[in-house]
């Protein structure tokens, strides 16, 4: 298109080197204001999507990262000189009497390899335009998603008791005080304890079985305190939750998710169930929402509880429901005062 322009320039005595050096100089600007461009929005939008509000306690995570942006620097400089390089060879190669007599409002015979190449850009622009907009629209869509609990105010830490004295009464004990120690501060509206976390991956199963049949069911199950349905938000709609009753000398309990309490007829409180690997059945004493663990697109599942006093585990995630800032510190304070070995 610009054949024109600089057969005229060469009538008037301009050199091909002089041109071409014209030409590069005008590619590399525009490739610089091009790739700036490109890396300002890159880190604007980085920084929008860390923003986007998650029902869920996890961040996206998406950060700018500096290599990336110079890779993207050099590809652009590259792109922009190569191809008006070539640009500029074929046209300051070109009949200069021809162009001159010719239409300056045609293209050149042979344009058909830029049409393609303009055809596969904008096919390209097109295609990341639209995948960014679906991966948009996906971000803003998941704050709609129903997990099954609440994650407001609420601050998630893990504690993993090492010392090999913690066992059994020992260990249940130092939890007991830490929860009661937690929720006796003014800052702290509840506090509770579990085995796994929710939305994170939990591949834990085991084997139940059902007083009068002979079917083993195969679910996910959770180790959590007292107080865990109510400090994570989330309802309990038959029976009750875990609580002082539920102690290591007290008949073994259980709650189950609303997907397993459909299975049992007549409803599923005061019924039994037993892990395979256990002596005496367990009695569901709640039914509570079906919770959200290995993702936010987890299909529906059965799920079982089963208390800490009854079932204790080394490892646990304390589960925060507080404003006050600084909660690590105040977590690890409360368990240097317990035991400095285990801060």
């Amino acid at each position: 298109e610009r054949q024109r322009e600089l057969a005229i320039r060469q009538a008037l005595g301009a050199t091909r080197r002089q041109l071409l050096r014209r030409l590069v100089a005008e590619g590399m600007i525009l490739g610089v204001a091009g790739g700036a461009l490109g890396l300002l929005l890159a880190a604007w939008a980085a920084a929008l999507v860390n923003t986007v509000p998650l029902p869920v306690p996890v961040r996206l995570s998406v950060t700018f990262d500096w290599r990336l942006a110079g890779i993207s620097v050099v590809l652009s400089l590259a792109a922009s000189v190569v191809f008006t390089a070539l640009s500029a060879f074929k046209g300051l190669h070109s009949n200069m009497q021809r162009v001159l007599v010719g239409s300056s409002g045609t293209l050149a015979p042979r344009a058909g390899v830029h049409r393609v190449l303009v055809i596969v850009q904008v096919a390209l622009g097109c295609l990341m335009l639209t995948v960014g907009g679906l991966l948009a629209r996906s971000a803003w869509q998941v704050e709609q998603v129903d997990v099954g609990f609440s994650a407001d105010t609420g601050v998630l830490g893990r504690v993993a008791l090492a010392d090999e004295r913690y066992t059994g009464m020992a260990g249940d004990s130092f939890y007991q005080q830490l929860q009661a120690n937690l929720a006796a501060r003014s800052d702290v509206e509840s506090v509770a304890l579990g085995w796994h976390a929710p939305v994170s991956p939990v591949r834990t199963t085991a084997r139940f079985t059902t007083l009068g049949s002979s079917d083993v069911l195969q679910a996910r199950y959770n180790v959590v305190s007292p107080d865990y349905f109510r400090t994570l938000g989330v309802g309990v709609l038959a029976g009750r939750e875990f609580d002082s009753r539920d102690r290591r000398e007290a008949e073994a309990a259980a709650i189950v998710n609303d997907v397993l309490a459909a299975r049992f007829e007549g409803g599923a409180i005061g019924q039994t169930l037993q892990l395979v690997n256990e002596p005496k059945p367990r009695r569901i004493v709640g039914v509570v929402r079906e919770l959200k663990y290995n993702g936010i697109t987890e299909p529906s599942q059965p799920y079982v509880y089963l208390p800490l006093a009854q079932a204790f585990r080394r490892d646990m995630h304390v589960h925060l429901r507080t404003r006050a800032a600084g909660a690590e510190t105040l977590l690890r304070t409360e368990l240097r005062r317990l035991d400095p070995d285990e801060a």
